[in-house]
């Protein structure tokens, strides 16, 4: 039976579609042993169907103000006629359900600290415990540094439902604010809105039993039970575990508002539980590839347990990016194709190579050049021009061969005399850039051409120094879809000549790091795995 077959009846299906079509082949076949080998197809569990309503651990805490929960309600569409306000501040106590809302005309950390300070004098009440989403304007300096200051313990929220009891508010309040604008045919509340809160705040609560301006220190007792019970029911029995420590799952992707159901509706990467954890229902805590814990809490729902056939890596879905460069500074500026051919009157005197090494000023290569032949040659550096002039005895010429006319400041293979005019600056050539190019990426967009360039590392620190260079910024290319056994890796210089390092330094070390890619996993995954290449003269 081929159900990846397009033309097959149950090509792709799920659970009862296979169950159906493997029962013609073999009657005996359970729905179990389908769901089973299923467990092991990337693409059953990629697209698994999500759940995403089920219980939830209940919020418990032990009395007023013990904690609350912030957000930001955005108005911005009445702003016009609401004085420039474009965000209401709603707080709640999650105990007592007691709620403050103040308007902002921007979400900046000083306008909400005001609205903090305003709701923390109204009656005298604040917090131990805030909790919000991940929203930036909460996370900015000025507002952590004013809860700190007034000793708040601030947290935020890793699920999708977010702060779920003042999101339960806020479709209270905008009902409210809803209904007023239809009544009154208007849609200005900057007036009225702390008569909503009035209103609300002295209305009957069901989960509490009571209005919540009524609940106070001596009853809260009360409350608690209202809320949560006698306890009991909670101790009652351990809850059933659906899976086990060491199991390998793949995450619910229900956190990503408006997702195509046709879409993959779970994560590429594959984790593994690291903890149980007893609650009613139940949460895990899980560890990825390389036994990073992962951070938050997980319900049975978000998760997916899969078979150990399915815990692979589709090679197209990584990039690769260089991290890390180790390498000694210690190529050489003068190689052995540097010489220079020494001619009188058409007839060649000599040929002398050069001393292949690193030369730090132009002082002593051109000490070098005069060594054996100062009367013949001579040479002459303006320091400030940068510019050298040479002197030859009449009707001879020399021939500077490689990279030597280039550092001189002539033509590339250039024949001087003494009336030749020097175009550049004397340059010893040294290398400010290395150019990482390797075939383990597609090539990519470079200038006008199209290259497999990883990255272009700046050159740093002095000739004999061991460098390493870290890059927390780093450049990810897509892998070549296809699997490979060799990787190789080229360095280069600007010119695009392979950089050469001298015979006593006969290795580098590239580190190259992995991650998801940015279109699907690039925020949640990234730098979580690395692999380290070795990469030899």
């Amino acid at each position: 039976m081929c159900i990846t077959r397009t033309s097959h009846p149950s090509a792709f299906g799920g659970v009862e579609a296979v169950h159906r079509a493997a029962k013609e082949d073999n009657k005996r076949i359970s729905r179990r042993e389908i769901r089973n080998w299923l467990k092991g197809r990337e693409t059953y569990t990629l697209h698994k169907p999500l759940r995403r309503r089920f219980p939830r651990n209940r919020v418990i805490v032990s009395g007023i103000d013990s904690q609350w929960q912030a957000d930001l309600v955005d108005v911005s569409a009445f702003s016009r006629i609401n004085r420039g306000h474009k965000y209401i501040l709603t707080c709640i106590d999650v105990f007592s359900k007691f709620a403050w809302a103040r308007p902002l005309k921007k979400k900046k950390g000083d306008g909400i600290v005001r609205a903090f300070q305003s709701i923390f004098r109204e009656k005298n009440r604040r917090p131990k415990k805030l909790q919000t989403d991940k929203g930036g304007e909460f996370l900015n300096k000025t507002v952590q540094t004013f809860l700190k200051s007034n000793r708040i313990q601030y947290f935020t929220t890793n699920n999708e439902t977010k702060a779920s009891i003042v999101e339960r508010f806020n479709r209270t309040l905008k009902s409210k604010m809803w209904r007023f604008f239809t009544a009154k045919g208007t849609r200005r509340y900057v007036d009225v809105l702390q008569d909503f809160m009035k209103g609300y705040n002295g209305s009957y609560h069901r989960s509490i039993g009571m209005a919540p301006e009524t609940v106070t220190k001596l009853n809260q007792e009360t409350v608690w039970h209202n809320l949560y019970g006698t306890g009991t029911e909670m101790l009652s029995e351990m809850p059933t575990f659906r899976f086990g420590v060491g199991d390998p799952v793949r995450i619910s992707m229900a956190t990503r508002p408006f997702r195509k159901s046709y879409l993959p509706q779970w994560t590429d990467e594959v984790f593994t539980i690291a903890k149980r954890i007893a609650r009613t229902p139940p949460v895990y805590e899980l560890k990825d590839y390389n036994q990073d814990n992962i951070e938050g809490h997980f319900y049975e729902q978000e998760l997916q347990r899969i078979s150990k056939a399915d815990h692979t890596y589709r090679i197209e879905k990584w990039e690769v990016g260089l991290t890390e460069i180790l390498y000694p500074h210690q190529w050489y500026n003068i190689d052995e194709d540097c010489k220079y051919t020494y001619t009188v009157n058409g007839h060649q005197w000599w040929t002398k190579p050069l001393t292949p090494g690193f030369y730090r000023d132009p002082s002593t290569l051109l000490e070098l050049l005069e060594t054996n032949y100062v009367e013949e040659i001579r040479y002459r550096l303006d320091r400030q021009n940068g510019l050298i002039s040479i002197q030859l005895a009449e009707g001879a010429q020399v021939k500077f061969e490689g990279r030597l006319a280039e550092i001189l400041g002539f033509p590339s293979t250039s024949t001087v005399t003494s009336s030749s005019t020097i175009n550049h600056p004397f340059d010893l050539k040294h290398i400010h850039h290395m150019f990482v190019y390797s075939d383990i990426i597609e090539p990519h967009a470079v200038g006008h051409t199209k290259v497999p360039l990883i990255r272009v590392v700046t050159v740093k620190g002095k000739y004999g120094e061991d460098i390493s260079s870290v890059y927390d910024n780093v450049y990810y290319h897509p892998v070549k879809q296809k699997y490979f056994d060799t990787i190789e890796i080229d360095i280069r210089d600007n010119t695009g000549r392979k950089i050469t390092i001298s015979s006593r330094h006969r290795h580098r070390d590239t580190s190259l790091s992995s991650s998801q890619s940015s279109t699907v996993y690039l925020k949640i995954f990234k730098n979580k795995h690395h692999a380290s290449f070795t990469i030899s003269e």
